[in-house]
């Protein structure tokens, strides 16, 4: 018992019970030493990811110490919970420092700084973002107030939140919630009410933008199949096509060809005296065409004109030739 009364575990030690021990757990169950560290949350003062703000962490300690626990074990559990800067903070204070001290120090550094007005002129022109959810407006719009005036009473804080909650709204929500600002005076109501207007116009936009882009990817895949079948028949078709000339067109084009050059062939430069011609196939005359193959090419004589034999088997020049024999024997004869 003078252990517990000098370390500060119980108020006040029952003298009625020294030198008996500690057998009477019964009478001395209210009076264990408390020697356990409280978690608080962890704040530096950065506004890291994870961190609470100066509020809340001012608000857990508080907690805290209303409960009345030891001045001790409080103080050693802020020091724990402070990180960073604000952790130095609290080392320049010394080792002794109680947990009114640190907080009034971290509220010097960390705590609100603007005049109430200004405070007040901040709750009054706040309005709900275009991607701010109801619920996350409301608790904007709530710690808007308390930061500006924390000892407001219960009826001006409910009537000033209801007012500005449903004026800040979106103008689409405020259209649809009007009957519910009138019928509803709580705020906490309204919240709900509100919300759950907003649950059930989010879920019928998803569901139509649903819908609308599962029946933009089935259009967008009918018009991408019909699209590949009009290119395949239009690629089937120009195949046919070309297999078509190929297989019909090839000795008409070798014989208009060696027509051509038949017509055109007194008119060459290339012809000359003596020169004999024998027309070649085209390049381009197809390997199935079975009719070309085998066929000679006519030859052309280019001294009578005339198909199937060469100036030196002309009758022209036979005839002369032979004509020309026969007077020189008659000549012979004669002279002798």
């Amino acid at each position: 018992m003078d252990f517990l009364s000098n370390t500060g575990g119980v108020d006040t030690a029952d003298p009625s019970l020294r030198g008996h021990g500690v057998s009477n757990t019964q009478s001395t169950s209210s009076s264990i030493l408390d020697t356990r560290f409280y978690k608080i949350p962890i704040f530096s003062g950065d506004d890291g990811k994870g961190e609470a703000s100066f509020d809340l962490w001012k608000y857990e300690v508080q907690c805290l110490i209303d409960t009345g626990k030891s001045q001790d074990i409080i103080g050693q559990s802020i020091r724990r919970s402070l990180k960073g800067t604000a952790a130095k903070v609290a080392m320049r204070l010394g080792a002794h420092a109680t947990p009114a001290q640190l907080i009034a120090k971290l509220r010097s550094l960390y705590g609100i700084v603007d005049d109430q007005e200004t405070l007040l002129e901040n709750f009054y022109a706040a309005h709900q973002q275009p991607k701010e959810t109801v619920t996350e407006w409301a608790c904007r719009l709530e710690d808007l107030l308390l930061r500006a005036d924390a000892a407001i009473g219960p009826a001006e804080r409910n009537k000033r939140l209801h007012n500005k909650f449903w004026s800040g709204l979106r103008q689409e929500l405020r259209d649809i919630t009007g009957h519910k600002h009138d019928s509803i005076s709580d705020f906490e109501e309204l919240c709900i009410a509100v919300r759950s207007m907003e649950r059930s116009r989010d879920g019928g936009k998803s569901a139509m933008a649903t819908a609308t882009v599962h029946s933009v990817v089935e259009g967008e895949t009918k018009d991408e199949k019909d699209d590949l079948k009009s290119m395949v028949n239009q690629l089937s078709a120009a195949i046919q096509r070309l297999e078509k000339q190929m297989s019909d067109g090839g000795a008409v084009s070798w014989k208009n060809s060696r027509d051509h050059r038949n017509r055109n062939r007194g008119n060459s430069n290339n012809y000359g005296k003596g020169s004999v011609y024998h027309s070649r196939p085209s390049q381009d005359k197809s390997d199935g065409d079975d009719e070309s193959l085998g066929k000679k090419p006519d030859v052309i004589c280019w001294r009578c004109r005339q198909p199937g034999h060469i100036r030196a088997r002309c009758r022209v020049i036979l005839d002369h030739s032979r004509s020309s024999v026969k007077g020189k024997e008659s000549m012979k004869t004669d002279r002798s």
